[in-house]
């Protein structure tokens, strides 16, 4: 099975699988061009740049193949496994490891040109803010860390955000250069309903329900739409949901930062994030 995103470049759909193949197929046929078997199983996307195409394994390597047929051109070997997808900038390929530590390695020899220590695993793939020279990456240990793409050295590490994991939630670095992350909560998602609901009798009072009768649903949908549509009434949802998840922090799974200093610009009003922002690189 392929539990990853394809990266589709040059003609052809790079993709991995479980059982550690890397098939290049071309995009017009759907045939495979060639296929790459790794010792270990291929758990996130690869990165296409220069002529190579670059993955990590779960055997702890990372691997660079030509493009055009598959020819091993380099590996690297890290600590431990590799679960997440490798960034290409400038000749360099950022990519984190379960032994917590963040790789800058040159494309061209596969060459470590710098390593730098987080306090957990990592299992979010990194993300750059070129015009910064940034590089964000997120770890088990529940912290954001900032590193200077040019040397490696550490420019903030976040205060410990909740939840218990960042696995598939990468930071994403926003226009104004914020960084934003997601995380995986630690309770059920059941657990996050009374907060909507409260909200709900906060602002409309009551709502349409299998509670009611027909009648009274009707009733009540008419005037709840006609509350929707009242001047201030979305404002007042997001203050509600704001102020509740600033009392309970616990409940809070999506995080803008600081870009400079790593604290927590503002809490956002969103109650669960089950997915995450597309914007990934800022160039």
């Amino acid at each position: 099975m392929a539990g990853v995103q394809p990266v589709v470049a040059d003609g052809k759909v790079f993709i991995g699988t479980m059982r550690g193949t890397l098939h290049a197929i071309d995009s017009e046929t759907g045939r495979d061009v060639w296929a790459f078997s790794a010792r270990g199983a291929i758990p996130h996307t690869c990165a296409v740049g220069e002529g190579k195409v670059v993955f990590g394994c779960a055997d702890g390597k990372v691997y660079a193949l030509n493009v055009g047929d598959g020819r091993l051109l380099w590996s690297m070997q890290t600590g431990q496994a590799i679960w997440n997808a490798p960034l290409i900038h400038e000749g360099t390929v950022l990519v984190g490891s379960r032994d917590s530590s963040l790789y800058a390695i040159d494309l061209g020899t596969g060459a470590v040109r710098w390593k730098v220590p987080a306090g957990g695993p990592l299992l979010s793939s990194p993300a750059l803010d070129a015009r910064n020279n940034r590089v964000y990456v997120a770890g088990e240990d529940m912290h954001v860390y900032a590193f200077d793409f040019g040397d490696g050295k550490q420019v903030w590490q976040s205060a410990k955000l909740p939840g218990v994991s960042f696995r598939g939630y990468h930071p994403v670095v926003a226009p104004d250069g914020s960084v934003m992350v997601t995380t995986t909560p630690s309770m059920s998602l059941e657990s996050f309903d009374p907060i909507l609901m409260d909200m709900v009798k906060e602002i409309f009072g009551d709502f349409a329900s299998w509670r009611h009768k027909k009648e009274e649903n009707d009733r009540l949908r008419e005037a709840n739409f006609k509350k929707m549509a009242e001047p201030g009434t979305y404002e007042a949802q997001l203050s509600y949901i704001r102020n509740r998840l600033t009392q309970e922090p616990i409940y809070q799974t999506f995080f803008v930062l600081d870009a400079d200093t790593g604290r927590q610009k503002f809490v956002t009003p969103i109650v669960y994030a089950e997915s995450t922002p597309v914007r990934r690189r800022s160039t």
